[in-house]
């Protein structure tokens, strides 16, 4: 949806598809908005995974 183009990668480009799920949600795409949202998240979580601190409290979930 956005004419803008997509960063190349990092938390910027979560940040870029959770903004174009917003979008799609808004055009009555669920099913397009759904897997917007599915991707942000695991780039959040692989990045997140990346960083020790981060990686060392994440450890003790699940």
């Amino acid at each position: 949806m956005a004419t803008d183009r997509c960063p190349t990668r990092g938390l910027e480009r979560a940040d870029w598809m959770r903004r174009e799920a917003a979008e799609w949600a808004d055009a009555g795409r669920g099913d397009i908005a759904a897997h917007c949202l599915t991707v942000a998240g695991s780039i959040e979580e692989r990045d997140f995974a990346g960083r020790p601190l981060l990686a060392l409290m994440g450890a003790g979930k699940g």
